[in-house]
C-alpha cells in the first residue's frame, strides 16, 4: 500500500517515508497523542529517558562510547537529557526552597552590592542555562587530557553530557534528605552526591578509554580533573574581577 507522507508529501512503501523520515501512522493531536507521546519518549524502558539511565548508572563508559559510536536508536539524547533533568532539578530546588537550606558564611559590608543569596537563587532558577554553560569547560578538561586518543570536542561534550545528567539525577535524589536536616548540614548534605558523581565519572572515563592500559587511563584522568581545577580556578578568578570592577563603577558612577 503506498502512502502519502504528510510532511514532505512523498509517496512510499512501509512504515516510515524514505525521503524524510517521518512515520506513515500520524496520530491525531488529543489525549492519545499526548500519552502515547510521554510513554515512547519518556517512559518507554526500551528507548527512552529511563532506559538511558539505567545504563549510564551500570555501565556508564561503555553505553557513552556505544553512542558516539552509532548506537543511538534506544537512547535519549545528551543534551536533551541535560535540559530535561536541570528542569526537574530547578522545580525540585524551588519546593525544596534549597537556597534557604545552604548556610552561607561570609562578611560582607552593610552596604552589600552583590547579594550572595541572591546569585544562588538565580543559578538555582536557571539551572540548565549554568549546567549547559559548564559543559565546554568540563569538556575541555577530558578533551585535552585525552587528546591523542582521537576524539573530537564535540565528542566529549557528548561524554561530559550525559556524565552532567548523572550528576543531576544524584541530586535529585539527595534532595528529599534536606527536608531532615537543619541549615546548618545543607551545604555538608549536596557534597555527598558530588562526590558519587565523582566516582561515576572516573568510572565512566576508565570504561570509555578501556582500550588504554591501566596506568594510562588512570593517569590521564587524573589530568583532566587538574586541567578542570585549574580552568574552575581561572573562571572564578575572572568572574570576581568582572564583579570587582561592576562594583568600583558603581561606586563611582
Amino acid at each position: 500500500m503506498t502512502v502519502n507522507c504528510k510532511n514532505c508529501k512523498q509517496n512510499f512503501k512501509g512504515k516510515f517515508c524514505n525521503h524524510c523520515g517521518q512515520s506513515a501512522d500520524t496520530h491525531d493531536i488529543n489525549f492519545h497523542f499526548l500519552w502515547h507521546d510521554i510513554q515512547h519518549g519518556l517512559l518507554h524502558f526500551d528507548n527512552g529517558i529511563f532506559y538511558t539511565i539505567k545504563q549510564l548508572f551500570t555501565r556508564p563508559g561503555y553505553t557513552i562510547r556505544e553512542f558516539i559510536e552509532g548506537q543511538r536508536v534506544r537512547h535519549f539524547k545528551p543534551i536533551s537529557l541535560v535540559l530535561v533533568l536541570a528542569g526537574i532539578y530547578g522545580l525540585l530546588i524551588h519546593y525544596f526552597d534549597i537556597s534557604s537550606l545552604i548556610q552561607i558564611s561570609a562578611d560582607v559590608e552593610e552596604q552589600k552590592v552583590i547579594d550572595v543569596k541572591k546569585i544562588i537563587q538565580w543559578i538555582s532558577s536557571h539551572y540548565a542555562i549554568s549546567t549547559l554553560f559548564l559543559l565546554p569547560i568540563t569538556s575541555l578538561g577530558t578533551y585535552w587530557a585525552f587528546k591523542k586518543e582521537n576524539f573530537n570536542f564535540i565528542q566529549h561534550l557528548v561524554i561530559n553530557a550525559f556524565l552532567s545528567g548523572l550528576r543531576i539525577i544524584l541530586r535529585i535524589v539527595f534532595l528529599p534528605l534536606l527536608l531532615f536536616f537543619d541549615k546548618e548540614s545543607g551545604s555538608t548534605i549536596l557534597t555527598i552526591p558530588d562526590l558519587i558523581g565523582a566516582g561515576f565519572t572516573i568510572w565512566a572515563l576508565y570504561q570509555f578509554f578501556d582500550y588504554l592500559p591501566k596506568r594510562t587511563r588512570i593517569w590521564k584522568i587524573l589530568l583532566s580533573y587538574i586541567y578542570l581545577g585549574i580552568m574552575y580556578f581561572f573562571f572564578v578568578f575572572l568572574i570576581g574581577v568582572l564583579f570587582g570592577i561592576l562594583i568600583a563603577k558603581m561606586k563611582h558612577g
